[in-house]
Formats: structure tokens, sequence, C-alpha cells
């Protein structure tokens, strides 16, 4: 009868256990922030505080002509950091930001051919305009801007406001500040490998006009949950996250059972 008395004691440490045991991190973040207060949500994608996001204009979407809001966010220790449209270097429309000594930065438009410096290209119809919130503040570098012309680029190809898998590429290179307003200056290669990544772009739909880059969205919300793996690593979060879920399971077990087990054997030890 005493055994009964102490069974509620065990189920209860058992329930405790499984309640504080830590959720795992995979380290990767691509979504939509939440905009329970606005008529959009951004796309985002952050991996070790490196953000990229977009937000198209409705008008946009529904002609694929027109302007598109990018945001580039990213750690000074970053020399420079670039976002291109499509899987490939290659003929992409590149956005490139770096300091430029005086607190603010550079924005460059580029485009490469293959695995050579991106160069500012002749004649292009591309035209990007930095918006409010851009600059240098606590360690990190922001660009919103606005980037008109760019929902095609050279090589054919054309983002896809119905998707939510449109393709985009990242890349950076650690070091030393370039601190130059010089669109050409000269950049090194890029650390380690491209970030190969998508953005939903068919839930980052603003109806009305203005930069979205403020307020709630001045800061990506996944900033701050950026992974513990080397900026070089490419995107690959669908393994990451596998093998996260299967490590925090494994840890929750240890914990709840190890819990559970010290209760019982608490109730035996009160029955003798």
């Amino acid at each position: 009868m005493q055994l009964f008395n102490y069974l509620p004691v065990a189920l209860l440490a058992y329930a405790t256990g499984i309640a504080a045991a830590p959720d795992h991190d995979s380290g990767d973040h691509s979504s939509a922030t939440d905009g329970d207060s606005a008529d959009f949500t951004p796309a985002v994608n952050c991996r070790n505080d490196i953000c990229y996001s977009a937000v198209v204009p409705e008008a946009t979407a529904s002609s694929d002509s027109g302007p598109i809001w990018f945001q580039i966010y990213a750690p000074t220790k970053f020399a420079w950091v670039a976002l291109g449209t499509g899987s490939t270097m290659s003929d992409a429309n590149m956005f490139i930001i770096y300091q430029d000594g005086d607190g603010n930065v550079t924005l460059s438009h580029r485009q490469a051919s293959g695995h050579t410096m991106p160069q500012v290209p002749a004649n292009s119809p591309v035209t990007t305009t930095l918006l409010p919130g851009t600059g240098v503040s606590d360690g990190f570098m922001v660009a919103n801007f606005r980037c008109d012309n760019c929902t095609t680029w050279k090589s054919g190809e054309s983002l896809d406001f119905s998707s939510a898998g449109t393709p985009m590429i990242g890349a950076w290179q650690e070091g030393d500040p370039l601190d130059s307003t010089d669109v050409e200056a000269r950049i090194g290669k890029h650390t380690g490998s491209p970030r190969i990544f998508s953005l939903d772009l068919s839930s980052a739909i603003k109806a009305t006009a203005g930069n979205p880059f403020v307020d709630d969205f001045a800061v990506p919300e996944e900033a701050n949950d950026g992974g513990s793996e080397d900026a070089d690593a490419e995107d690959d979060s669908a393994g990451d996250g596998a093998d996260g879920e299967s490590a925090g399971v494994g840890r929750s077990s240890l914990v709840s059972g190890g819990v559970a087990a010290a209760a019982m054997m608490m109730g035996f030890s009160l029955l003798m």
C-alpha cells in the first residue's frame, strides 16, 4: 500500500524532467519573421549572425517588374558581405557591402563571370538606393536598400514571387574593414564556400509603399539565434536540423530518465 503512495512522486519527477529538458538549436534559420502588426512578413535567412532579408511590393509581385527591398546584416569582423540572386555567382546580380570608414556602409552592385572578382557592370539598368537604418553600430553593419530593375539578370533567370524557394547566394570575407566609399574598390576572395539558400518571396509581399526595415523589422529577429558553426560552412539546414533533433531527444531522455529513476529509488528506499 505504501508503494502506491510514492508512485505519484516518481511520475511527477518524470514529467518535470521532460519539461525541463533543454531544446537543441540547429544553428540555421530560414524563415519569415513575425509580422502580427504589419501587412507583410520579410523573407529572412540567417546563419552565424549574417542575415539576408527581402520584401516585395505587391505591385512588383503582380507585374513581375518593379522595385524590391533588401537588407544585408552582418558583423563588422567581415571585410565585405554579399548577396546574389540565383544559385551561382556567374552573371548574377550581386550586392556587396563594406564599411566606408565614416560610420556608414558602401553598397556596390556588381556582376561576375565565373570565379573572378565581381565588377561594376557598364550600362546596367539596375539601380540601388540606400534607405534609412543603414549604417554601422554595435559591431554590426547593415544595408537597407531598394533595388530597381533587378527582377531579372544577365543569365536570363528571374526572381519568382510565387515561389516558396527562390534561390539566392551569399558570400563574405573575414578581415579588416575596407573603409572605402569607392563602389569599385578591390575585394579579396570570399572566405570558405558561398552559402546557397532560398527565400520564400511568396510570403514577403507588402501591400503598402515605404521602407519595410524599420521598427520590428529593423534587426532580423533570427540574428540573435545564429548557430555556432563556422561562417564558411555551406547552408545545409536540413541535415543540421535532423542531427540536432536527434541530439535533443537523446539529451531529454537522459535527463527525464535519470530523474524518474532517482525518484523511484527514493520511493522504494522509504518502504524498507
